[in-house]
């Protein structure tokens, strides 16, 4: 799927679950879903999301079973600690916040700072990108099924020196 989440979307008082993780939807996360109070699963990984996720989602009840207290009584003696810490950043069981990226690389709690804010450009983001421009270059040509840069992948060529690429000093 690709777009926006329309602002009224959350208005269905039925809706339970809304798995929509690596889709190509943007835009910001509507305020209504929080109306919505048996929304108890919301994830949104992979997907361009800006802004951040509305504070009055933000609550235990959406993804708390997922990081709820029983889960930490496996870590032994830091369980109240790392909880204490968990409920003070709810807002991350829902998705990291912009600069930042989960540390298991599922895109939500727990979270942590890229070294570059553009290397996690949107909510929910899975891993730092921290990629230089000839990876990001061979994973769009990959993904685009191109066949025009193979060539001058195989042959060794600089990115500089690929057919439609023209690169500055600077």
């Amino acid at each position: 799927f690709y777009g926006t989440l329309p602002e009224n979307f959350g208005q269905s008082s039925k809706l339970a679950e809304l798995w929509i993780m690596r889709n190509q939807l943007s835009g910001t996360i509507p305020v209504s879903l929080a109306q919505n109070h048996n929304l108890i699963n919301f994830f949104i990984e992979g997907n361009s999301f800006s802004g951040v996720v509305p504070e009055a989602l933000c609550n235990k009840n959406i993804n708390g079973y997922v990081y709820g207290e029983t889960n930490y009584t496996l870590i032994g003696e830091k369980a109240t600690e790392v909880y204490s810490e968990f409920l003070s950043n709810q807002c991350q069981q829902i998705g990291c916040p912009i600069g930042y990226a989960s540390e298991h690389g599922v895109g939500t709690y727990p979270c942590v700072q890229c070294d570059m804010p553009e290397d996690a450009p949107f909510i929910a983001t899975a891993t730092c990108a921290n990629m230089t421009e000839l990876e990001v270059l061979k994973i769009f040509a990959n993904s685009t099924g191109s066949m025009l840069w193979k060539e001058d992948i195989i042959t060794g060529k600089t990115y500089c020196q690929w057919q439609g690429i023209k690169c500055v000093k600077g």
